[in-house]
């Protein structure tokens, strides 16, 4: 039980952390080990509306893909017409 405990307060505080990093830096990248298999998340926020424009999720860490595979990850990232 304690195991469970301490991974849902660690969950809420990484998704606490890094949408604080989100909504003030407009991106976000997360992989995190909750039941020992990584899970990466991308998320990309509209600075002015606090909307998320963008998000993808694979099972796997993608620090440690090829260059193909995170093409593919961030192949549908829209083009905000900077």
């Amino acid at each position: 039980m304690p195991r469970v405990s301490f991974m849902k307060a660690m969950g809420v505080s990484l998704l606490s952390a890094g949408l604080t990093a989100g909504v003030t830096g407009g991106a976000y990248i997360s992989v995190v080990t909750p039941t020992g298999a990584p899970h990466s998340t991308g998320l990309l926020f509209d600075n002015k509306t606090g909307e998320v424009v963008w998000k993808n999720q694979l099972t796997g860490d993608l620090s440690r893909f090829g260059k193909q595979a995170k093409t593919r990850f961030f192949k549908s990232l829209p083009n905000m017409g900077r």
